[in-house]
């Protein structure tokens, strides 16, 4: 399965990973994107990294490092900020994609 790129307008299906159980899952998205420590598990699954969001303090210093290195995009956001780690996401995706239209 090819990476996304953020720049890409046929963005279809977009999988939102954010924590909770692991039961079963789909994997016919064309993008997967983290929030927080739900990155960590979209590498673990090895599914490819579209974009990783959050604010990391749910995992380890080197956790973080692997997510950062291994995703296509990264955002870090300060642990002081008004929106959770999936607002963020969420305004993150809309705003790559609307700035293409």
């Amino acid at each position: 399965m090819n990476e996304c790129k953020l720049s890409e307008i046929n963005w279809t299906r977009i999988a939102v990973f954010a924590g909770g159980d692991r039961g079963h899952y789909r994997t016919d998205f064309d993008c997967f994107v983290g929030v927080d420590r739900g990155s960590l598990w979209v590498l673990e699954e090895e599914l490819p990294l579209a974009l990783a969001v959050g604010d990391f303090d749910s995992v380890t210093v080197e956790e973080r490092q692997l997510i950062q290195k291994r995703s296509q995009h990264f955002v870090q956001a300060h642990p002081e900020k008004d929106d959770t780690d999936l607002e963020l996401a969420l305004l993150t995706i809309f705003e790559k994609i609307l700035r293409l239209r």
